[in-house]
């Protein structure tokens, strides 16, 4: 989504000057000599154009914009969403590993314990 969006700001940016380059149709050295300084831009128009009407898939209408945008925001608000359960879902682990080896450990000192306490018992 970051990147239509950044490819239709580009397409916008540069498209005066693909405006004037195609407008100048008379006079092709006039048009040859607006070319070679603007070159970067007519090219970079070309390519965004290129682009949008990929991602458009032929529709000639208005470029949702606004939807994409939109849809950025609500991306990018469930991203941070799902980071935030990620990060307590470690704690929780972190936190549940702790207690496993909490409990582990006095396992294992009752198991130690346990041997004297018979060899005691029966003396």
């Amino acid at each position: 989504m970051a990147t239509h969006i950044s490819q239709y700001e580009t397409h916008k940016a540069n498209m005066a000057v693909y405006n004037e380059y195609a407008g100048i149709k008379n006079n092709p050295k006039k048009r040859e000599a607006y070319y070679a300084k603007n070159e970067k831009e007519i090219e970079v128009f070309k390519d965004t154009r290129d682009y949008l009407n990929t991602v458009m898939n032929g529709r000639t209408d208005l470029m949702p914009i606004k939807e994409w945008r939109a849809e950025q925001t609500k991306l990018t608000a469930a991203k941070y969403a799902l980071c935030e359960r990620y990060c307590s879902l470690q704690d929780e682990v972190r936190s549940v590993e702790q207690s496993r080896k909490g409990a582990q450990n006095i396992m294992c000192e009752e198991a130690r314990d346990a041997p004297t306490r018979r060899h005691e018992i029966e003396h």
